[in-house]
């Protein structure tokens, strides 16, 4: 059997909030909607080096600290904000070019979906990507497997998904080789 697939696919299960949009919306653009405790400039080596080096390292640390902490509330507002702590878990298939989800709402092929993703990550990462439905077949169960390829993907989005399937077949791999 000739695998038709591209990229690489995680299976997990994650918070996952769909909204269906209208196809003619125009200003359509993943983003990051938290994770910025990530991109602190107090973790990043190199401009560490190039810090203010009058600062006393146990300030600097202090410092580092605060702002770690001040990052992670602003990340959990973002999150409860966009309603992502009282998202529907979601068992996917997720890649660098769309997902495949089952949902209790029936969509069309064609329909343009708003979805909003809490990565399993540390910290949280919520990104809110947009795709197109190119496949639904309904279920025994009365869901709908569906299948979404993702559209207008920023790279930074997807960098930070692809970081987030390497982490997770890392982890994956690390339970297989321990059981």
């Amino acid at each position: 059997m000739t695998e038709r697939r591209k990229f690489y696919r995680v299976e997990d299960i994650l918070p996952i909030l769909l909204t269906k949009i209208d196809n003619k919306t125009k200003d359509i653009r993943s983003r990051i909607m938290s994770g910025s405790a990530l991109a602190c400039p107090l973790y990043r080596e190199e401009e560490k080096a190039e810090s203010d080096v009058t600062l006393p390292p146990k300030l600097w640390r202090v410092l580092g600290d605060i702002d770690f902490k001040l990052n992670m509330l602003l990340d959990r507002f973002t999150i409860e904000s966009e309603g992502l702590n009282k998202a529907c878990n979601r068992r996917v298939s997720i890649s660098p070019h769309g997902l495949n989800l089952t949902a209790a709402e029936k969509f069309e092929v064609n329909d343009l979906l708003e979805m909003k993703i809490l990565l399993a990550s540390y910290p949280a990462t919520a990104v809110m990507l947009y795709g197109v439905v190119t496949r639904v077949q309904q279920l025994e169960t009365g869901e709908y497997d569906t299948g979404i390829i993702f559209k207008e993907l920023e790279s930074d989005v997807q960098n930070v998904l692809a970081q987030y399937m390497f982490n997770r077949q890392r982890e994956i791999i690390r339970r297989q080789i321990q059981d």
